[in-house]
Formats: C-alpha cells, sequence, structure tokens
C-alpha cells in the first residue's frame, strides 16, 4: 500500500511539474521572445537591415531569469567578464579639471608600428551613472571593440575611476562640455580615426544631448547609446517606486552622496550638506546637488533640459538607440518614435511640426529655428492640440478684429519690456492652458517690427 501510494504521489507531482514547464515554455516562446521594434527611416532601416541582421531576429532572454530587475541584480551577483588591460591617460579640462582615459592596450602601439592603425575607428565608451572602466558591461564592450579591431577608450566622469575632483563642478545629464574636449582630444590624437561613441544610462544621456546640441558640427561620425532614459520625469517615477527605489534608487544615492562628501570643502558655500545628507533619492540629490552645481534653479528645470525625447530631429549624424520596454531606469512607454514631419519657412524663419508616439500616447512637437542657429520647442501630447489649436484661432481672430485697433500698438518709451534685440514691446493679449500636468501660455505682443505671439510649455508644479 505505502508503494503504491509513493507511486501515485510521484506520478502527480511528476505530472505537474512537466505541465507546469511546458506551460511555461509556452508563455515564454509566446509572449517574451520577440523581434526588436526597430523605429527609423527607410534608408537608415535597409542600413540596419543589411548590417546589423542581429537587430531583425528574435531575441531570447535567459529563460529562467526574464524579469528586468532579477536581470539586473544577477549581473552583479555572477560577475563573468574579461580581463582588460588598460594605460592610463589624464586629460586636463580648460577649467582646471581632471578626466581619466583608460585606453584599452591592444591597440596603442605607435602607428608606424602597425600598418594601418592610425586609420582604426575609435569609439569612446561613457558609462553609466556611477559606472568606471571596471564595470562589467563596459569590459565587454571593449572585448568586443577589440574582437571587431577597434581602438577603444573609455572616457571616466569627473571624480570617477580614482582620480581625485579638483574643480568644484562634477557631472550631469545636460553637461557635455567634457565630452567635446575628450572627442577633440581623441580627433587630434588620430586624426585619420573614424571617432565614435557608445554610451551607456547616463552616458547615452551625455551622447544624444551633446549630439543633439551640435547638429550638423557633430564631429562624431555615429553613435550608440544604451538604456538612456528618454524622459527623465517618467525614469524618476519609475525608480521611486517601492520595489525600485529599495532595491536600486537609495543605493545609488547613497553612493553619490559618500562621492561628492569627500570634497566638503571644495564645494562649501554652495552645498547644503546637512540636507544633502537627508537625501533618499536621486531626485532629491539633483535637487540639493546637481541645480546647485550647474546652475539650474530647480530639479525641474534641469530635467526638463535633460530630456533626450524632443531632440530626435536635432541629431544630424547616425545614431542607434538600444532600450528594453520593461527597463527601471528607462521605462519603455517615455520612448519615442517619429510619425510624420512637416517644416515650414516664414519671414527668414524656419519652422518644424513633428509627430511623435510611444507606448502610451501620441505627441505634437512644435519647433522654430531662428537664422542664429537658436531653437525653441514645445511638445504637447495629442489630447491638448485641440484646445491648443483654438487658442491660436481666438488669437488670429483677435488680430483681425477692431478690439486691436483700439489699442496702443506703438510701445513708447522704456515702458515696454526689452524684446529680441532690446526691442521695447507690449503685450496685446494673454491667454494659457493647463492639460496633462503642464502650462501653456500665448503672449500676442507688438514691437516696432510688427505683432508677434510667444509660446512657450513647462511642466506645472503648483508648489
Amino acid at each position: 500500500m505505502e508503494s503504491s501510494s509513493y507511486d501515485e504521489n510521484y506520478s502527480f507531482y511528476r505530472s505537474l511539474f512537466f505541465s507546469c514547464a511546458g506551460a511555461y515554455i509556452l508563455y515564454y516562446l509566446g509572449w517574451v521572445v520577440k523581434r526588436p521594434q526597430l523605429h527609423c527611416n527607410d534608408k537608415f532601416m535597409k542600413f540596419v537591415e543589411l548590417h546589423i541582421p542581429v537587430l531583425t531576429e528574435k531575441f531570447y532572454p535567459t529563460i529562467w531569469c526574464i524579469e528586468a530587475r532579477c536581470q539586473t541584480i544577477i549581473r552583479s551577483l555572477f560577475n563573468r567578464c574579461t580581463n582588460i588591460i588598460y594605460n592610463r591617460e589624464l586629460l586636463s579640462l580648460p577649467d582646471g579639471g581632471v578626466v581619466a582615459l583608460d585606453w584599452s592596450v591592444h591597440f596603442l602601439e605607435p602607428a608606424n608600428h602597425n600598418e594601418g592603425l592610425s586609420d582604426r575607428p575609435t569609439i569612446i565608451i561613457l558609462p553609466g551613472l556611477i559606472g568606471t572602466s571596471k564595470e562589467s558591461y563596459v569590459l565587454h564592450l571593449v572585448n568586443e571593440c577589440y574582437h571587431m579591431k577597434y581602438r577603444c577608450v573609455v572616457f571616466n566622469n569627473r571624480e570617477n575611476g580614482g582620480v581625485e575632483l579638483k574643480t568644484p563642478k562634477t557631472y550631469c545629464a545636460t553637461y557635455t562640455n567634457d565630452l567635446h574636449e575628450v572627442v577633440t582630444h581623441v580627433s587630434w590624437k588620430f586624426p585619420n580615426s573614424s571617432v565614435m561613441a557608445v554610451g551607456v544610462s547616463l552616458g547615452g544621456l551625455i551622447v544624444t544631448n551633446y549630439t543633439a546640441r551640435m547638429g550638423h558640427l557633430c564631429p562624431l561620425k555615429a553613435a550608440i547609446v544604451v538604456s538612456a532614459p528618454w524622459n527623465i520625469f517618467d525614469a524618476a517615477k519609475s525608480l521611486e517606486m517601492p520595489l525600485n527605489a529599495f532595491l536600486f534608487n537609495r543605493v545609488l544615492t547613497n553612493h553619490l552622496i559618500s562621492t561628492v562628501m569627500r570634497y566638503e570643502k571644495l564645494f562649501a558655500g554652495k552645498i547644503d550638506f546637512d540636507h544633502l545628507r537627508k537625501s533618499h533619492t536621486i531626485s532629491d540629490f539633483d535637487e540639493r546637488f546637481t541645480c546647485k552645481v550647474f546652475g539650474y534653479n530647480e530639479k525641474v528645470e534641469y530635467y526638463k533640459e535633460a530630456c533626450i525625447d524632443n531632440k530626435i530631429s536635432d541629431i544630424k549624424i547616425p545614431l542607434l538607440a538600444l532600450n528594453s520596454i520593461d527597463d527601471p531606469f528607462a521605462p519603455g512607454h517615455c520612448m519615442m518614435k517619429e510619425i510624420s514631419t512637416k517644416t515650414l519657412f516664414i519671414t527668414g524663419k524656419k519652422y518644424f511640426l513633428v509627430m511623435m508616439e510611444n507606448k502610451v500616447e501620441k505627441f505634437m512637437k512644435f519647433s522654430e529655428v531662428l537664422l542664429n542657429g537658436q531653437k525653441s520647442k514645445i511638445i504637447m501630447d495629442m489630447t491638448t492640440t485641440e484646445e491648443f489649436y483654438e487658442k491660436l484661432v481666438d488669437m488670429c481672430h483677435f488680430i483681425s478684429s477692431d478690439e486691436i485697433k483700439n489699442l496702443d500698438s506703438r510701445p513708447k518709451g522704456s515702458g515696454g519690456q526689452g524684446g529680441e534685440g532690446g526691442d521695447p514691446r507690449s503685450t496685446l493679449k494673454s491667454d494659457s492652458i493647463f492639460h496633462s500636468e503642464r502650462r501653456y501660455y500665448f503672449d500676442l505682443q507688438q514691437n516696432f517690427r510688427g505683432v508677434f505671439l510667444k509660446m512657450c510649455g513647462m511642466p506645472w508644479n503648483p508648489s
């Protein structure tokens, strides 16, 4: 009897195990294994399909570890990577700062000792928020560059990589001056080499902001950004969710605090270190340290400039961005793709109307490019466009109405506000709309050159 009962239990649990395993495999193959979604123009799409065929194939995550947070933790626990030997170069910056450039030793010999070495492509790698050239993902990238016969250098941000901080300035997503100095130095060192950049997480933000800011003048031949958060506001919300905050946010924040605390004397008078010590999130740290160091009035101003989801049209070099939809640091719903673009030329200015979408909704971006190259942008979701259009129509009706004729259309003396070029201006009509946690302002103004409409949009923070 006991043997029969044991056999029945064994048979039941074996059947249960194989049933669960079969169901999991079906789930894995049906819902987890996917082909990457590619968003680019037709010309770049053909280039990617021809030269990067892996992006058209199905991606099979580790079958026993498919959750994004688990993959991050497992990677840190089972850190298997190639041993890379670097030759360190310290680069002095114009403001007195110093950064470390770690060159892979494989291709450091003088060019005349290695035929064709001088024109070998050079890859600049930018690690993440607290990363250095010793991170496992950086070592794997360097190793891949070696097998592809590329020259490789890792750009360690200020203070990172064991280099002492020399000035009261660190690094952030919008500060691209240091990268420009590194690119210029590498281009000078190897003038016949095509220089490219690979940025991971924060490094990807810096690379993308740099390429967008430089536009057609960007000295990089191409760039790749991995796990870069396209919208910093959404990324901050994701990292502040309870589980993400416990696993990642607090750990990274404590590391940032402990790093800058070593230079308390250097930042004396600029940073309230007692307040900084109480930071629990990266957002707190940015509010209390990053904004102070880089001259932002508040965190919203910094995050707005750091976002890259509205800068796609400004990038004029080939750029490949790799993101995972379930990445807690760069959630998939904040990734953008352009649907259509219209260009207008009016009174010597260029205007772009770009429709974009992410996993959640569609957006409209309005951009104005002045003759001197300066740009201004407004971005809004499509649910806002109808009300936005109504306000524009209302402004047009006001201009053509008799009401405007009764106004003093010529500002006199210094009573008006200083406009572009120092011209005094008067406000004829003002209005605003509030939608999707953003407020948009409309000011119909007039100066000696004529009537114009000034518009701006910003995140709404009533506190």
